[in-house]
């Protein structure tokens, strides 16, 4: 009898592991739902950062890729990549913040989770165009946690 009883705990505690991930993620997709630009950050030299500025279609676009992101989980038993902080987007209403998100090679972090995207969208602002990407103050790059 005592099996009887531990299937449906085990269950329940599983339902509430799901449930805290996925309201988590629906938390950060709440908060950048309003976003109307995207500003992405990347360090080129231990002082120095270039900076991009997304908007419309663009902006909409990265703000579905990390909506939708999946928790991170590291997969075949190697590490998760180290985050250098080269990647930084600012999800932004008008002249607020509402996220800022670090992200490298697809994985970001926020609020002390980590997150893939399966698009593929934010692993490609590492190779957009260089005409895209403007100079900016590493102190604008530093700013971003």
């Amino acid at each position: 009898m005592k099996h009887a009883t531990a299937i449906p705990s085990c269950l329940l505690l599983l339902a509430l592991a799901v449930s805290e991930g996925c309201s988590r993620q629906s938390k950060l997709a709440d908060q950048i739902a309003g976003a109307n630009r995207v500003i992405v950050l990347k360090r080129t030299a231990p002082r120095e950062a270039v900076s991009m500025s997304l908007e419309g279609e663009e902006a909409i676009t990265i703000i579905r890729a990390a909506a939708s992101a999946t928790p991170y989980k590291i997969r075949g038993g190697g590490a998760a990549p180290a985050f250098d902080d080269n990647i930084k987007l600012e999800f932004l209403r008008g002249s607020n913040t509402l996220a800022v998100l670090i992200s490298n090679e697809g994985v970001f972090s926020t609020d002390g989770k980590e997150y893939l995207d399966d698009t593929g969208a934010l692993r490609a602002l590492r190779s957009a165009p260089l005409g895209k990407w403007q100079p900016t103050s590493y102190e604008q790059y530093e700013r971003l946690r």
